[in-house]
């Protein structure tokens, strides 16, 4: 009998592929979760001591400048004494100085007027509505008729070339003019009014 040969030309039937197992070992995330909490909770616990200590810290030092600033109250009250007793007294100096300088620049305006004033003719009085004008008052003899009139006429005419006078006051006029008669003399007072546009120190 002769040997066969058989070939099955049909193809095989599929298996089912098993997994490969890997060599690594994954460790077990069972406890994860209590670790992570331990971990947390102690940063927290850490940074809670760490606060409490610079707070307490910080109080201290803050309780000692307390005391300290407490303790130089009497040098802060001499201190504030002397600075206002200071300022006061600058205060006085400079109004002191204020005043001199005043004087001595109505001195000179003064001086102006007495230069400037006719004969027969004497000033009463002058009246400083500060800051804008000066009133001058005066009287004049009325010897013969005019006379008197024409002395207050020149008064107000030379003040009002006076270059002292025209460099401070804008306007010179004379404001008033009345006649009384002193046993049998007839005298002639008068206004002379000054304004400025700017103060007048």
């Amino acid at each position: 009998m002769k040997p066969t040969l058989t070939i099955n030309l049909l193809p095989k039937a599929p298996t089912k592929k098993r997994p490969m197992k890997l060599g690594l070992a994954l460790p077990s995330l069972k406890g994860l979760p209590i670790i992570l909490g331990v971990v947390v909770g102690g940063a927290i616990l850490l940074i809670t001591l760490v606060a409490v200590v610079t707070a307490g810290a910080m109080q201290g030092q803050l309780t000692r400048l307390t005391k300290e600033w407490e303790a130089l109250a009497p040098q802060r009250q001499s201190f504030t004494t002397l600075q206002q007793q200071q300022q006061q007294g600058e205060a006085r100096v400079a109004k002191l100085a204020q005043v001199v300088e005043q004087r001595i620049v109505w001195s000179q305006r003064l001086n102006r007027l007495s230069e400037v004033l006719p004969n027969d003719l004497w000033l009463s009085h002058l009246v400083i509505d500060a800051p804008f004008h000066l009133t001058v008052h005066g009287s004049a003899l009325e010897r013969s008729t005019g006379e008197g009139m024409q002395a207050v006429s020149q008064f107000v005419a030379a003040l009002q070339r006076d270059a002292v006078f025209t460099s401070l006051f804008d306007k010179i006029t004379l404001q008033s003019v009345k006649t009384r008669a002193i046993s049998q003399t007839e005298v002639i007072d008068f206004t002379i009014e000054c304004v400025a546009s700017q103060p007048v120190s």
